[in-house]
């Protein structure tokens, strides 16, 4: 009986993933709430917990729950990728490399470990190792297993993306879609890949399916932003209308868009909501993607150095993306320093001199 649960919350925590419906969360959250009433001081309840905490985007409660378990039972695998998962969401990028490698000295041959080395190894500028981790982790991942074959080509393409090699991320996007079609994330891949070789016309056609099939407020985002590509202007404020009255409803919700609603506020004219929103979600996790948000939402209030603070953390690590770069770039411009503005120009036109960020930053 326990077993069953356990299973059944785990398999669809893998289907929130796979479908983005945070329907199957409260579906696993009620399968492990039966578990624990079963048998409260069971270790493997706990830890499924832990897994549904995460899939839920609370990071920190996901972190405290793995740490102590951590503490009871100190050699278990699967334990450590969960708790490099909350360190990387929370920004903790020296614990989550701490952890990602016992699971690796634990077991070298491990697609779980290597996926986590992988991400960090993006994370810290890596993005040629980074990809061939996952690509070694596709290797000995089952066949059996497509959605998990086609998530790892999904974070392929979006390591290709960083790398400014967009005819590469659409290639591991549509074979992600080839092992499972209309594979929601996987239809986002290629959108976003199709988006940066100014093919929006198509990258629109591939989320208005996608939408059709599952309903996602950070898709429509990025339906809108290819619309307005499109010099679509009408329906692409339709399409923004929706994403901004979905994301606010979902504000506080596992399956929110606060990174997306922060670049809308930022980019349409309303720096005081993006600042307010960052600084709300800053609180609640310091990864590189929350931090950048952040300092676009200053950049957009003329905060300018309170933004160069925050653009430099996101930095830090020492990840390599074009748009961060120009980001940069556009800050310190602001703020009148050349050289930095120089050096980071740079940096955007060297990871691809025709990515649409290079084209920027050489104009």
């Amino acid at each position: 009986m326990l077993f069953r649960s356990l299973s059944l919350a785990l398999a669809l925590v893998k289907a929130a993933r796979a479908t983005g419906s945070a329907e199957y969360l409260n579906q696993a959250e009620k399968a492990v709430a039966d578990s624990l009433r079963v048998a409260p001081d069971s270790f493997e309840a706990h830890k499924a917990l832990v897994a549904v905490r995460l899939a839920q985007g609370r990071y920190t409660e996901a972190l405290r729950e793995a740490q102590a378990l951590n503490r009871k039972v100190p050699d278990d695998n699967q334990l450590y990728g969960y708790l490099a998962d909350a360190q990387m969401a929370l920004g903790d990028y020296a614990a989550a490399e701490k952890s990602a490698q016992w699971m690796i000295d634990q077991h070298p041959v491990n697609a779980p470990g290597l996926q986590r080395g992988a991400e960090l190894r993006d994370y810290f500028g890596y993005s040629q190792p980074s990809l061939e981790w996952w690509n070694s982790s596709l290797r000995i991942t089952s066949s059996a297993d497509a959605e998990e074959r086609a998530w790892i080509l999904v974070n392929m393409s979006r390591v290709a993306m960083r790398m400014g090699k967009a005819t590469d991320a659409e290639k591991s996007a549509r074979q992600a879609l080839d092992l499972v079609a209309s594979y929601p994330l996987a239809s986002d891949a290629l959108a976003a890949a199709l988006l940066a070789q100014d093919h929006a016309g198509d990258a629109a056609d591939v989320l208005r399916r996608r939408l059709s099939v599952a309903p996602n407020v950070r898709a429509e985002f990025h339906f809108a932003e290819a619309l307005d590509a499109l010099a679509e202007k009408t329906e692409a404020a339709a399409a923004f209308e929706r994403f901004e009255k979905g994301a606010v409803a979902r504000v506080s919700q596992p399956d929110h868009a606060n990174r997306e609603l922060i670049e809308y506020y930022a980019t349409h004219g309303r720096a005081d909501e993006a600042v307010k929103l960052a600084g709300q979600e800053v609180q609640r996790r310091q990864d590189i993607a929350t931090l950048s948000a952040y300092a676009l939402a200053l950049t957009a209030a003329g905060k300018y150095r309170e933004a160069r603070v925050q653009m430099d953390r996101a930095l830090e690590p020492g990840i390599r993306d074009a748009k961060l770069f120009l980001q940069a770039a556009l800050i310190a411009s602001k703020l009148n320093d050349k050289a930095s503005a120089a050096k980071y120009f740079k940096q955007a036109i060297e990871i691809n001199a025709s990515s649409p960020e290079a084209g920027k930053a050489i104009q």
